[in-house]
């Protein structure tokens, strides 16, 4: 292969994994006034391709925004990318992805808007909120409606449940920044510090089992979480990207999402990337035993009715008063 066809083939593959791993960023307010569908991706590619595809007009982007569009040309050109490599069948997975998670988005829309009488004392206020890994280059992101009135605690377990977690480690939400900063943990955990929190002198301290949502969401639209242990931990962001008046039964609902979760226990976004590789690869000579231990930790690629079937649950993420897992609810 020369550096011209090297140089094709990375502009394709790009553009084909943009499509691939896209969603419909279209807000639900703009869908109901019948605005089209916007395929969304992470920009975390080659730059220098990115601005390729941009002045083709297959892409726009933003330098202020980590997200790429797809423009309708760009959307056509990938599909006939796909053909030609013949990868339509992947091409065909994608879209029943997203229309599924539409599908999903659309009847929980609907069930979190219709009437509810007042005395109905199930249907709660709902947040939608976009919650991603912090990636450089993989995407994983999850779209979810929670109560209101949910803690802190109640959203990290929440969080867990709709990622295949297991609550095995320490976690903290931050919000704010400098003298108003906000450290949200339970308050026997370690603190997980790093270089931003440690500079941090005025940082305040709240705790996650008591502190609702709505006691920060509402002026803090952004959200950091971190899960994990010092040295091993996951960054994520929860961004506030809607409010609903009712949540029927008040049970969160994962609404769309893309890419896979990692496994918890890996070092981080490196290593998730070189198991994925691997179980992405049969032939390697590593192949089983890396599909044997991601399959011991609980590893599966993203299924938005697996992701609802734990969420329904997400009481169980829960930890009791002695620190162990277990329900603590009826």
């Amino acid at each position: 292969m020369n550096e011209g066809e090297k140089h094709e083939a990375v502009s394709d593959l790009t553009l084909m994994l943009a499509y691939l791993t896209s969603w419909d960023d279209t807000s639900k307010r703009a869908h109901k006034m019948g605005a089209p569908s916007v395929l969304t991706a992470w920009k975390g590619y080659d730059r220098a391709t990115l601005d390729e595809l941009r002045e083709q007009g297959l892409i726009e982007t933003d330098t202020h925004d980590s997200k790429l569009r797809l423009t309708d040309d760009g959307i056509d050109i990938a599909r006939y990318l796909l053909e030609k490599y013949d990868l339509a069948e992947k091409a065909d997975g994608a879209e029943e992805t997203r229309t599924e998670a539409k599908e999903a988005g659309v009847n929980a829309t609907h069930a979190a808007q219709e009437h509810v009488e007042p005395d109905d004392e199930h249907a709660v206020p709902a947040y939608e909120l976009r919650v991603r890994f912090d990636f450089h280059a993989l995407t994983c992101v999850r779209t979810l409606l929670v109560p209101k009135d949910a803690t802190f605690d109640d959203l990290h377990a929440m969080i867990q449940a709709c990622l295949g977690f297991a609550n095995a480690h320490p976690y903290a939400f931050y919000a704010g920044h400098g003298d108003d900063a906000v450290r949200v943990k339970l308050p026997e955990d370690d603190p997980l510090e790093d270089a931003a929190t440690r500079s941090t002198a005025a940082l305040t301290d709240r705790d996650a089992a008591a502190l609702p949502l709505e006691a920060l969401v509402p002026d803090h639209h952004t959200l950091r979480y971190r899960y994990g242990y010092e040295g091993g931990s996951w960054h994520l962001t929860c961004e506030l990207t809607d409010e609903f008046a009712h949540l029927p039964e008040g049970v969160p609902v994962c609404t769309a999402g893309a890419g896979d979760a990692p496994c918890e226990e890996l070092g981080g976004e490196e290593e998730f990337a070189a198991f994925l590789k691997t179980v992405d690869n049969p032939a390697a000579t590593d192949y089983e035993d890396t599909e044997e231990w991601g399959a011991d930790q609980g590893f599966e690629r993203f299924n938005l009715k697996s992701a609802n079937s734990r969420l329904a649950h997400w009481k169980e993420w829960k930890l009791t008063d002695d620190g162990q897992e277990g329900q603590v609810f009826a």
